[in-house]
């Protein structure tokens, strides 16, 4: 009788750790959260009183954790000395890579759709002094946040990226 009710524990014990497996998979403790769809971001302030919000579209690529994405950056400046404006609305392609819970975004410019600075359009070669924007990020919990840092080769700005609320027909 001894055997038999050992041999019931065990199968319980591994029956559970099966399932805590399963449910941790399932939460996305171990297993990697989907990043598909559409994201909203908003960076912090910098370079005095400028901002960076816009929309990322994400699509899975072949490999694990990896996405192909789509970017629409814009940026509001405006400067406390003078009150001049500069605006900047700019596609980008871009690749994402998801390593547990942290996520590497890395733009390439497309076009630029919209340039304004000192109250004048940029045109031409005055386009060419924007950099593409790339993020370090950090899933939080429950997957539909994520929070970190824009980065390119002048800065590091504080950046809040949440999931788009989806509309349903």
């Amino acid at each position: 009788m001894k055997h038999r009710h050992s041999r019931r524990a065990i199968a319980a014990l591994a029956t559970a750790a099966v399932l805590g497996i399963a449910a941790q998979t399932a939460s996305g403790q171990q297993g990697a959260t989907d990043l598909s769809g559409p994201w909203r971001f908003e960076s912090g302030t910098f370079d005095g009183d400028c901002t960076m919000s816009g929309g990322i579209n994400l699509k899975p690529a072949a490999q694990t954790g990896a996405y192909t994405c789509s970017m629409i950056v814009e940026t509001h400046c405006r400067n406390a000395d003078d009150g001049l404006y500069e605006y900047w609305r700019v596609r980008e392609t871009c690749t994402a890579k998801q390593t547990g819970g942290r996520v590497q975004i890395t733009g390439k410019i497309d076009r630029v759709e919209d340039a304004t600075m000192y109250g004048e359009k940029l045109i031409g070669d005055d386009r060419s002094s924007y950099v593409p924007d790339n993020f370090e990020l950090t899933i939080r919990p429950g997957g539909a946040e994520m929070s970190g840092q824009m980065v390119d080769r002048l800065r590091r700005v504080s950046t809040r990226v949440w999931r788009e609320a989806e509309l349903v027909s």
